[in-house]
């Protein structure tokens, strides 16, 4: 049986160079169906309404938040410090405060 394109390096290279351009014909087959999509989904779409967008709601005022005196225990502060300095290196802690995340003081 006798082959259209001979199995040799040449036979490689021409099969290379069919597959370099039929690759263009692929691909542009896959742009055809891509910009087909917005066609097809206006016509599937027709029947479908969008739902009416909810009113907006009235805000409501905000409550005040009452966070509690926090006292720090000398040890806790020490723990603190230790930590800090493990993690960062020498700091000096100048201010401790309570955060809305954290009840204690810790975030």
């Amino acid at each position: 049986m006798q082959a259209i394109i001979p199995d040799t390096m040449n036979g490689a290279l021409i099969l290379s160079v069919i597959d370099f351009f039929l690759s263009f014909f692929i691909i542009a087959g896959i742009g055809v169906v891509l910009s087909l999509f917005p066609i097809v989904g206006r016509f599937i779409g027709q029947g479908i309404k969008p739902a009416a967008p909810a009113p907006a709601a009235t805000p409501q005022p905000a409550s005040p938040v009452v966070v509690p005196a926090i006292t720090i225990n000398e040890k806790h502060l020490m723990a603190l410090s230790a930590a800090i300095y493990a993690v960062t290196g020498p700091h000096r802690i100048i201010h401790i405060e309570a955060s809305e995340a954290s009840a204690d003081g810790r975030a």
